[in-house]
Parts: structure tokens; C-alpha cells; sequence
């Protein structure tokens, strides 16, 4: 306690306004203007790790200071109580690490098995596919398979046929390697199996070889299981880093967050139901800005439900950033939400749409708050199917050779669409090709369409309304009023948790 104290004391003598104390900007605006007022009085209250590992606390309601500089002071005189407040090693030897842990790395997870203790070579070279395999099928549930630093070489996917396992790495140096077209795993062939994770590894495909150039290598194929988790993970080069197969809502409730994926193959994630994926990095690499060799960002399937894809960064896709899509059978797609997003550079950005008329619908979508940047061919968020569809506060900008937002403009092969509820609000639009085009072309209608209290500006065209069914008046601030929005708590958006 004495060499505590003597360390209190040496802070007092040497405190500078830029320590940690609550009380200390107050300090700092009173010395900056006259450093030389002479000695003042002021509370101190701050926090210090002492050399016994233990962290104490210094208040005191008056201590006398005088200026020693324009940010420095010096304690003259005063009073306080200095008391522990964290826990330290406790009474055990003195100098060393002492019985307990104390600070250092997170202990490792229960059940940790290291993978290359236990049959797996892990040297860039052995096919350690048979290795792996076997420890999948025998762990016991709850087990953690850890994989160091190494590259991991398989000829085929890793097959994940049971529940509660986890598959933890040291980050980007942790590589599943495919030597083979194939994914890296395969969760799942109909089961609902559940508690599978993917934390710290990066799946390592073909870079720089796309759709067009045949088969890719690599991702992940998930078939029926639920509430898959990918954290911090890397996919590199894959063909396509996450499929999530089957009818819609069987394969449910993936997890996608802080991952990255450079470069893909196919398309980067197909959404299947209650997918939820938030502060990633979706990077295309492929250079052919129009042929494409490569396909979409995000595809969430027609007839899924409760999708949400927030604070991800979606860059250089070859045709669409997020495309929702019903094919044929007649399905309704209900409850997705992009939020967030900042997406550019791409060919297309947003777009809802289906094969023909009676394939799909989407019912209760939400675009908010999206940086939508250089999309260079076509709308920078495109509806051509919806019912409650809302599309607010996005800042749309630089589009100069394609649109904004278009609504409706459907194409000869879409007979008989039409857009219903649609609230478009809030928004920025700036430097497109058209601002906002609305065409109920080739027998589309709309019904209840709102464009009201956007920023349309500094457009070739800023606005192309034409047909019944849509109110809109240009250049007028959101206002508030109920005909105008819609709040952002909106019970038949609420997702379950």
C-alpha cells in the first residue's frame, strides 16, 4: 500500500489536463485562456493501475493546482482517499504471475480439441480430408475443433451431419484450402441440425476464376439445418461462399457477421430464409465491368421470409448488389429488410422482381438508410414487384449513365405486374441518369405509389412520372405528416429476434 500511495502522490505532482478525469475538461477550459492565473482548487477524481496489479481509485473533493503550462498543472496541496476498486493476484508471492491467470488472452472454450493433436497435418501438402471428417463424426457435442495457423488442404467438402459443433480458427491464417470443385463443407443433406458454427477461418477457393469460366471451387452448402453461425470469417475466391439450399425456410436463421468475401465465382450469399447478416464486406474482383462473368452480391429467394441484411459494404458486383427474386412457382417473399447498406460500384444495385406475374411477391419490404454510389448500369433500386414495400432516407448519388429510383418500367416479357403501398420518402437522389422514373409500361398499374419529401436534384432528368395511381410532388422536405410515412417501428415489420 505504501508504494500505492507513493505512486498517488506522483501523479498528483505531475497531472496534465489530459488524464482520465470526469472533472478534467472543466480544467482545461480554465488554464487555456490565462495559464498564468496563479493556483486554483478543483476536484479530483481518476483511476490508476498500481504495480501490484490491483486498480485504485483517487477522489478528493479539493486539491490546490498551479499552472505549469498551457495543458499541464501541478498538485500543491490536499486531500483525498485512495481505495482499491479491481481485482488483482491477490496474497500470493510477490514478484512473478503469482497462482491466478491475471490478464492475458480469453481462455479457450470449453471441449477444445486442437485438430492437429489429433490426426490432422495441416502442412499445405497432406489431403486432410479423411482426418477432419473423422473427428467431426466423433466429437462429442459442444466440442470446439481448433484449428491453428496452417493451410488445411481438402478434395471435397467437410460433412457436417449432426448438430452442436464449432469450428474455430486463428483468423486469416486458418485456410481451408479446395483442391477439388467442391465446397469446403456441407451442413446438413434435409436435417434440421442446429449449433454449428464457423468463427475465425478463411475458406480458400479459385481466385480469379468466375461463372463463366466453369466450375468454381468453394463456400459453404448449407441443406436443412438452422441458425448457422459465420463470424469473422474469410472466403476467398469461392464459387459461391454461402448457399443456403432447399425450399424456402427450410434451410433458416443463418448468420453471416464481421466476414469478408473477395472475390466470387458465382453469387456470394443466397438467402433462404430468416438469414441475418450484418457487418460484412462483400468485394467482387472479377475486371469484366459488363459481361456477367460473375453474378449477384446477395440473392434472397422468392418465398422466403424475414430477411435482414444490415451495415454490410457491397462492392464492383458484376449484375446485381442484392436482386429479390421469385422464379416461377407463385410464392410470396415477406419481411425483408436493407438497412444500412453501402453499396457501389456495381452494375445494378437493389431490384425486386419475379418471372412472370403470378411467380412472386414481396410483401412488407424496408430499404433504409442505404448509400447507394456508381452503379453504371441499371436503377440504383429497382421495384417491379411489392405490395408495402418502403423505401426511405437512402442517399443515392454519381449514377450518372443509369436511374435512381425506378418504379414499375416493366419490360415487354412482364405483363400484368403491379406495384401496390409503396411509400418512397426521405430520400436524396443526385447525379443520376433519371432521378425517379415510374412507367406502368406493358400492362403494369400502381395503386397507393407515394413520392413525396425526397431531395431530387442535379439529374439529367430528376423526375418521370407518368400513369395514375402514383402522388408525388418534387423538391419538398419529408413533413411528417401520417399520409407521408410510415413509423420505423411498424408492427408488420417487426422481426423476431
Amino acid at each position: 500500500m505504501r508504494r500505492v500511495l507513493f505512486l498517488a502522490l506522483l501523479l498528483l505532482g505531475t497531472l496534465r489536463c489530459a488524464a482520465p478525469a470526469p472533472r478534467l475538461p472543466r480544467l482545461r477550459a480554465m488554464l487555456r485562456p490565462t495559464p498564468q492565473l496563479g493556483a486554483f482548487n478543483a476536484p479530483v477524481d481518476f483511476t490508476v493501475a498500481a504495480p501490484d496489479g490491483k486498480t485504485y481509485r483517487f477522489q478528493s473533493p479539493q486539491i490546490t493546482f498551479t499552472p505549469v503550462g498551457t495543458e499541464s498543472v501541478r498538485a500543491l496541496s490536499g486531500k483525498g482517499s485512495f481505495t482499491p476498486v479491481g481485482p488483482g493476484p491477490g496474497p500470493g508471492p510477490g514478484p512473478g504471475p503469482g497462482p491466478g491467470p491475471g490478464p492475458g488472452p480469453t481462455p479457450p472454450p470449453p471441449n477444445l480439441v486442437n485438430v492437429k493433436e489429433n490426426g490432422v497435418k495441416g502442412d499445405g501438402v497432406t489431403n486432410d480430408l479423411t482426418a477432419i471428417n473423422t473427428l467431426v463424426r466423433t466429437a462429442a457435442n459442444g466440442t470446439t475443433l481448433y484449428f491453428p495457423a496452417s493451410t488445411y488442404l481438402i478434395n471435397d467438402a467437410i460433412k457436417i451431419f449432426r448438430s452442436n459443433l464449432t469450428f474455430l480458427g486463428d483468423g486469416d491464417g486458418s485456410i481451408l484450402k479446395s483442391t477439388a470443385g467442391s465446397y469446403h463443407v456441407q451442413v446438413g443433406s434435409g436435417q434440421a441440425y442446429t449449433g454449428i458454427a464457423f468463427k475465425k477461418l478463411q475458406f480458400y477457393g479459385t481466385p480469379g476464376q468466375y461463372m463463366a469460366d466453369g466450375t468454381g471451387r468453394g463456400g459453404c452448402l448449407l441443406f436443412g439445418c438452422k441458425g448457422t453461425v459465420f463470424d469473422e470469417c474469410l472466403f476467398r475466391g469461392c464459387a459461391e461462399p454461402v448457399l443456403n439450399a432447399g425450399e424456402p425456410n427450410t434451410t433458416y436463421g443463418t448468420v453471416i457477421k464481421n466476414s469478408r468475401m473477395l472475390g466470387w465465382s458465382r453469387m456470394a450469399v443466397f438467402c433462404n430464409g430468416g438469414d441475418r447478416v450484418s457487418g460484412c464486406h462483400l468485394i467482387q474482383d472479377d475486371p469484366n465491368l459488363w459481361g456477367e462473368r460473375s453474378s449477384h452480391g446477395f440473392y434472397i429467394h422468392g418465398g422466403t421470409r424475414d430477411v435482414e441484411v444490415a451495415d454490410t459494404e457491397i462492392a464492383n458486383v458484376r449484375k446485381y448488389a442484392i436482386q429479390v427474386y421469385s422464379e416461377s412457382i407463385p410464392s410470396t417473399t415477406d419481411n425483408v429488410r436493407l438497412l444500412r447498406l453501402n453499396i457501389h460500384d456495381c452494375l445494378n444495385g437493389i431490384l425486386t422482381a419475379h418471372g412472370n406475374a403470378t411467380a412472386g411477391l414481396l410483401t412488407n419490404g424496408l430499404i433504409e438508410g442505404c448509400t447507394i454510389e456508381r452503379i453504371y448500369g441499371g436503377a440504383s433500386i429497382g421495384l417491379k414487384n411489392g405490395h408495402g414495400v418502403i423505401v426511405r432516407g437512402n442517399v443515392v448519388d454519381g449514377n450518372s449513365q443509369s436511374g435512381g429510383i425506378r418504379l414499375g418500367v416493366w419490360a415487354p416479357y412482364e405483363q400484368g405486374f403491379d406495384l401496390q403501398n409503396i411509400d418512397v420518402h426521405g430520400n436524396t437522389i443526385h447525379r443520376c441518369q433519371t432521378g425517379v422514373w415510374a412507367l406502368p409500361s406493358n400492362g403494369g398499374s400502381f395503386t397507393d405509389v407515394k413520392v413525396l419529401g425526397n431531395m431530387v436534384s442535379g439529374n439529367n432528368r430528376d423526375y418521370d412520372v407518368t400513369g395514375p395511381g402514383v402522388v408525388w410532388a418534387p423538391g419538398r422536405p419529408p413533413t411528417g405528416k401520417a399520409e407521408e410515412t410510415r413509423a420505423s417501428d411498424d408492427s408488420t415489420l417487426a422481426l423476431p429476434r
